[in-house]
């Protein structure tokens, strides 16, 4: 698509334009884009580490449309379908959108937008993040506590049918801190495979598979002040409708007393919906359980190193698929190649950010202050 694409709509109150924005210095400050020894951000006081996240050098990565008009009386309709068109026609090919001066208020909300797109819309229900609902559809990113640093992953990648894309939405943006690094998947696997090591790796769990195990515990449990409960994640206090659940969605599962174990094995592929690409779609990184000897809410792992074959209840983990256990040093060299080739942006408030969960991976720096970020799940 050529730089200069000007989107144009004439409604029958205002016209309004979407153009196309490339940033003219593609630079942030490096206090923003500093991840060298991180607090709470798994590895990063590892000698192999980079020391920042690269800034934003690619021109459609992510790919900014900058809207133009008055929005307070312009077609709230027509600006959310001109939006899915700029989605439809470039996110397979870029793998993310950001969309710039949309003005989304109380008058004509986040989920207003959603459901104006007409994309098909889903609840998150059985994950593993903290994600209270604010209006139909929309969650927060995660209210888990501020100072956690996110590795980067894609979403709800072993649910029947993962989303297809995640809007999210920036009504105000962190005081300090905050960034979200984004990964393209064709980039990384590329990198991958330019890595010996790497790419055996890489060929180890294409023909094993990846088994994700999650453990809930229940609401009254002492751990349930850590992490997510099962009551919270299935929104039922009842065991039966949990059950249901994980039968019809493919998991094994025990409970052990009160407290709820699953898992499931998958392929580390998937095929893209649109252009049939055979795509790393995983959590292998983001959800093994070395994660948590760098999180906040668990100081008892703080100053532990990551052993395998730990006897912990950790909220999640993966393993190979036949359940034998990930050497660390491979996970280390997945995460390394991952940081070394994520990009960085700097949001700004009332921004829209979406993203292809198949092509793109996505994460968070820790943050100060109030932040209100949302999110949209969508399936198609």
């Amino acid at each position: 698509m050529s730089l200069n694409y000007i989107a144009k709509r004439f409604s029958s109150f205002q016209p309004f334009t979407f153009q196309r924005t490339v940033p003219t210095c593609h630079m942030l400050p490096e206090h923003l884009i500093s991840i060298k020894n991180k607090q709470f951000l798994i590895d990063s006081r590892e000698a192999f580490f980079p020391t920042h996240v690269n800034p934003y050098p690619k021109s459609d990565f992510p790919m900014i449309f900058t809207y133009h008009g008055n929005f307070h009386q312009c077609d709230k309709t027509a600006v959310s379908l001109e939006c899915k068109s700029i989605i439809d026609a470039n996110l397979h090919q870029t793998g993310c959108i950001l969309f710039r001066g949309l003005q989304l208020n109380n008058e004509f909300t986040f989920s207003d937008f959603l459901h104006k797109t007409g994309y098909e819309l889903t609840a998150y229900i059985g994950g593993v993040a903290i994600r209270p609902e604010k209006e139909p559809m929309v969650y927060s990113a995660s209210d888990e506590n501020s100072a956690v640093c996110m590795d980067l992953h894609q979403d709800n990648i072993y649910w029947p049918k993962p989303p297809t894309k995640l809007l999210f939405h920036y009504e105000k943006v962190a005081t300090k801190g905050g960034l979200n690094p984004i990964l393209n998947m064709r980039d990384y696997v590329d990198a991958c495979m330019l890595d010996t090591e790497a790419s055996d790796i890489l060929n180890k769990f294409d023909e094993l598979g990846v088994r994700y195990e999650i453990f809930y515990p229940c609401q009254t449990s002492p751990a349930g002040k850590n992490f997510t409960s099962w009551q919270k994640t299935f929104q039922t206090s009842e065991p039966s409708t949990v059950e249901n659940h994980l039968v019809r969605d493919g998991f094994d599962y025990e409970w052990d007393g009160t407290n709820l174990r699953k898992w499931k094995v998958l392929s580390p592929y998937k095929f893209h919906p649109r252009t049939g690409e055979r795509l790393w779609v995983n959590m292998i990184t983001a959800n093994h359980a070395s994660r948590f000897h760098a999180h906040p809410n668990f100081p008892e792992l703080q100053s532990v190193v990551y052993m395998e074959q730990e006897n912990y209840k950790y909220p999640f983990h993966i393993k190979f698929g036949d359940g034998s256990s990930v050497p660390y040093a491979s996970i280390q060299k997945l995460r390394k190649i991952a940081w070394e080739n994520a990009r960085a942006f700097e949001a700004q408030n009332g921004d829209v950010l979406v993203i292809d969960n198949f092509l793109v991976q996505h994460g968070r720096i820790g943050y100060q202050g109030t932040r209100k970020l949302w999110l949209g799940i969508c399936m198609n």
